[in-house]
């Protein structure tokens, strides 16, 4: 049974997901992302790089559907994705390859500068994508840096990834990685 913090950082993500904002997670938020990667890193339309990352932001879509859209309309409710996520924190294998799927995918696509890091601008512009302002990103690197240096390696990412889904601790490392809830 997910806790009450876990139901919202879930929430959160959720809603981060939605980017068309209907209150369901379908193949157009993914592709709506996609195009806003595209014009923040500023690739040209129907380049190799966008096409490429469409791929596997579909894939990851179509994972996520099959594996929640229960009443298969091709969409993800709120209490599908909550249900979907109780099911992988319940199973620590699935959920190291689905996280560290995830992981990479967000390093393909952030990681401007292919150096295998998250710098600090590079964040902001993740959470941009989603609607996360400058101040809470800037805030969250700040926070999830945990060495200091000023990259998010993507062990480090996974560590606080990690804490995110488990911890129930509202001041630990991973309440502060989507924040505020």
């Amino acid at each position: 049974m997910l806790t009450e913090l876990q139901t919202r950082k879930l929430t959160k993500l959720f809603t981060m997901y939605d980017v068309d904002n209907s209150g369901k997670i379908g193949l157009a938020d993914f592709e709506i992302v996609v195009k806003k990667i595209a014009e923040v890193r500023g690739w040209k339309p129907n380049s190799s790089k966008i096409n490429v990352l469409l791929e596997k932001f579909a894939y990851y879509w179509i994972h996520i559907r099959g594996e929640s859209d229960k009443n298969r309309d091709n969409k993800v409710s709120l209490d599908e994705w909550l249900n979907y996520y109780e099911s992988i924190l319940n199973d620590p294998k699935r959920y190291q390859a689905e996280i560290g799927s995830l992981v990479h995918l967000i390093f393909d696509a952030f990681d401007a500068d292919g150096d295998g890091t998250i710098n600090a601008n590079e964040w902001v512009d993740f959470l941009a994508v989603y609607h996360n302002h400058r101040i809470y990103a800037e805030r969250a690197f700040s926070q999830i840096d945990l060495d200091k240096d000023g990259f998010i390696s993507q062990e480090e990412f996974l560590k606080v990834f990690h804490d995110f889904h488990y911890s129930d601790d509202p001041k630990g490392l991973g309440s502060f990685l989507f924040f505020p809830y």
